[in-house]
C-alpha cells in the first residue's frame, strides 16, 4: 500500500481524523488487555454489574468510532461541496472572460466588441479564487496567461529604423529621433484588460508562490506562459515573473522597474527602449534578445545568458553582472561604468566599439577598435 503523504497533508481535517484513530485505537487496544481478564472473572463469578458496565464500556468505544466516521463523512461532503462551490465559480469567470457587447458604428452598423467591464470583474474574480483556494492555483494562472496570449496579439516590433535610434545613446540622438521615440511611447500599451490580467498574474501572494515551490518539486515543473505576444508599454513594474517564459514576445518600452525576472525565458524577446532599473534578472536566458536602448541601471544580471544579444546603446551603469555570459553580446554604445562582476575575459568574449564605456580598472578589447562598421550592422539588423 502507498501511503500519499502529500494527500493527507492537503487536507488537515482528515489528517486529524486519521490520527485521533491511531491514537484511540491504541489506547483501546490497552484497555481491552486490561480488561479482558476482569471479564472473564465477571463471566465466571456471574458479576451482572461488572458484565453491565463493560458491556457499556464496549458500547461507549464503539459510538466513538461511529462519532468519528459520521465526522469523516460530515467534513468529506463539506470539502464535496466546496470543490463544486468553487469550480461553479472558475466556470462562471472563464465564460465572462469572452464576454462582448454589440456597439453601433459611425455608418450607423453594428459590430461586436469585448466588453472590457464584464471581463476586468472575471479578471478580478479569478485573483479572489486563486489566492483563496490553491488547488485551482495554476489553472487560474493558465487561464490568465492563455488570455494575455489571445488578447494581446502576436508581437510587432519595431521598424529598422526605430531600433536604430534606440540603439544610439541619448545624447547621440536629434531632436527629431527624441520626439519620434516620444510619440512611440505614447503609442504603446496593451488594452486595459489585458494589463489587469498581468498585474493580477504578477501580483502573486506569498502563499501562492509558496504553493508554486511546493508543486515544482512534486510534479512536473510548470511555467507562466507569455511567450510570442504583444506586450509593448506594459507595465510590470514591481510584480514577480520569476521563472516565467517571455520567449519571443515584444516588450518595448516596458516599465520593468524593481521586477522579479529571475530565471525567467526571454530569449529572441524584443525588449527596445524598456525600463529595467533594479530588476532583478538573476539566471535569465535572453540568446539573441533585442535591448538596444535599455535601461538596465543597478539592475542584477548574476549567472545571466546573454550570449548573440544586441545591448547597443544600453544603460547599464552599476549593473551587477557577476559571472554573466556575454559571449556574442553587442555592446556597442552601451554604458558599463561601474557595474561590477565583469572582467577582461567576459569583455573579449562581447563585441563593442570605441563608444561602449567600460569599468575603471578594465581593458578595452584590441578586436572592439576594428568593430564599429560590425557593430553598425549588427544594430540595423
Amino acid at each position: 500500500m502507498t501511503f500519499h503523504l502529500r494527500k493527507i497533508t492537503q487536507h488537515p481535517a482528515e489528517t486529524g481524523i486519521v490520527a485521533f484513530l491511531i491514537l484511540f485505537s491504541c489506547f483501546v487496544g490497552w484497555i481491552g488487555w486490561m480488561v479482558l481478564p476482569r471479564l472473564g472473572t465477571a463471566l465466571e463469578q456471574g458479576g451482572v454489574d461488572d458484565i453491565n458496565k463493560l458491556t457499556l464500556t464496549a458500547a461507549g468505544v464503539f459510538g466513538v468510532y461511529f462519532l468519528v466516521w459520521r465526522t469523516w463523512i460530515a467534513d468529506r461532503q463539506r470539502h464535496v461541496a466546496q470543490e463544486q462551490l468553487y469550480m461553479g465559480l472558475l466556470t462562471k469567470a472563464i465564460e465572462q472572460l469572452g464576454a462582448t457587447r454589440d456597439e453601433t458604428v459611425d455608418d450607423g452598423g453594428v459590430r461586436t466588441a469585448a466588453n472590457r467591464e464584464v471581463r476586468l470583474g472575471a479578471i478580478y474574480a479569478l485573483e479572489k479564487l486563486a489566492a483563496d483556494y490553491l488547488a485551482l492555483h495554476w489553472q487560474i494562472m493558465e487561464v490568465l496567461c492563455a488570455y494575455v496570449r489571445m488578447n494581446a496579439g502576436d508581437p510587432d516590433p519595431c521598424a529598422p529604423e526605430i531600433q536604430a535610434i534606440y540603439a544610439k545613446r541619448p545624447a547621440e540622438r536629434s531632436e527629431v529621433e527624441h520626439a519620434t521615440l516620444k510619440m512611440r511611447a505614447a503609442e504603446l500599451g496593451p488594452s486595459v484588460d489585458v494589463q489587469a490580467a498581468l498585474t493580477v498574474v504578477g501580483r502573486r501572494s506569498e502563499a501562492q508562490k509558496a504553493h508554486e515551490h511546493r508543486s515544482r518539486r512534486l510534479t512536473r515543473p510548470r511555467r507562466l506562459d507569455l511567450s510570442r505576444c504583444h506586450l509593448a508599454g506594459a507595465d510590470l513594474a514591481r510584480l514577480d515573473f520569476d521563472g516565467a517564459v517571455f520567449t519571443g514576445s515584444c516588450l518595448e518600452g516596458a516599465i520593468l522597474f524593481r521586477a522579479s525576472l529571475r530565471d525567467t525565458l526571454l530569449d529572441e524577446a524584443h525588449l527596445q527602449g524598456a525600463k529595467l532599473e533594479s530588476a532583478l534578472l538573476d539566471d535569465v536566458l535572453m540568446f539573441d534578445s533585442h535591448l538596444q536602448g535599455a535601461r538596465l541601471a543597478g539592475a542584477s544580471l548574476r549567472f545571466a545568458h546573454v550570449g548573440d544579444s544586441h545591448l547597443e546603446g544600453a544603460h547599464l551603469v552599476e549593473a551587477d553582472l557577476e559571472g554573466a555570459r556575454l559571449h556574442g553580446a553587442h555592446l556597442h554604445g552601451a554604458a558599463l561604468h561601474n557595474a561590477v562582476g565583469l572582467n577582461d575575459n567576459d569583455l573579449g568574449r562581447a563585441h563593442g566599439d570605441h563608444r561602449t564605456v567600460i569599468p575603471d580598472g578594465l581593458s578595452r578589447p584590441a578586436h572592439w577598435t576594428a568593430g564599429d562598421e560590425a557593430g553598425k550592422k549588427n544594430s540595423a539588423a
